[in-house]
């Protein structure tokens, strides 16, 4: 699996009219990519992936050429390190069309592994890590599709606004509004051209 970290990977892909980014490229070749989603709270009270309000928002969304349904890690998380946390989202997973990012999307995006691994604590964090800086400018919560373990109410999110840390935490559901990214899977049988640039995006060839 090949993950894309730093500051701004060459990671740029256009579908249509709207800009996505390419969080990590599968094992069996698909493209997992990310897009602005929607602002909104994830659901009313629980925060059960399978039968949210966001999820079923987003599910109703018609996938363009390219695009296929895809399986998504959604165990819940309590803490530790970033290979505990990604063993726990692998703990159950869904099959659907459109998710979100995971906790573990998040934080391996970060070219500091060994400094920022588990946490995106402070500005040398933040700022080596794409997925914050494409959301620094707005206000809200970034939520993730991870649950809390430890909360049956909360799900973890980052806040580009709480200085330069952007920090992971659980936030409870129903009661904050969020930025909530739209992520999909392309075919591993697409060909991709392009740079990857901001100013030469991957178009679909």
């Amino acid at each position: 699996r090949y993950v894309y970290r730093g500051t701004d990977p060459n990671n740029y892909i256009k579908i249509g009219n709207t800009n996505w980014r390419i969080i990590s490229i599968e094992p069996d070749g698909k493209l997992k990519i990310m897009t602005y989603g929607t602002t909104t709270e994830w659901d009313a009270s629980s925060n059960v992936w399978e039968t949210s309000d966001i999820m079923n928002e987003f599910n109703n969304f018609t996938l363009q050429n390219g695009m296929v349904e895809g399986i998504f890690n959604i165990g819940a998380v309590s803490s530790g390190s970033i290979e505990e946390i990604k063993n726990q989202e692998k703990a159950k997973k869904w099959t659907g069309k459109v998710g979100s990012i995971t906790l573990s999307d998040y934080l391996m995006a970060n070219s500091k592994q060994s400094v920022c691994g588990n946490s995106n604590s402070g500005g040398l964090c933040s700022y080596s890590n794409w997925i914050f800086i494409e959301f620094r400018m707005y206000t809200d919560v970034v939520w993730t599709m991870t649950a809390s373990a430890t909360n049956t109410n909360s799900v973890f999110a980052f806040n580009p606004n709480r200085g330069l840390g952007g920090d992971r935490a659980a936030y409870t559901v129903g009661v904050f509004r969020g930025i909530i990214p739209r992520v999909v899977y392309l075919s591993a049988n697409l060909t991709l051209n392009g740079s990857g640039t901001f100013s030469d995006p991957f178009i679909l060839g």
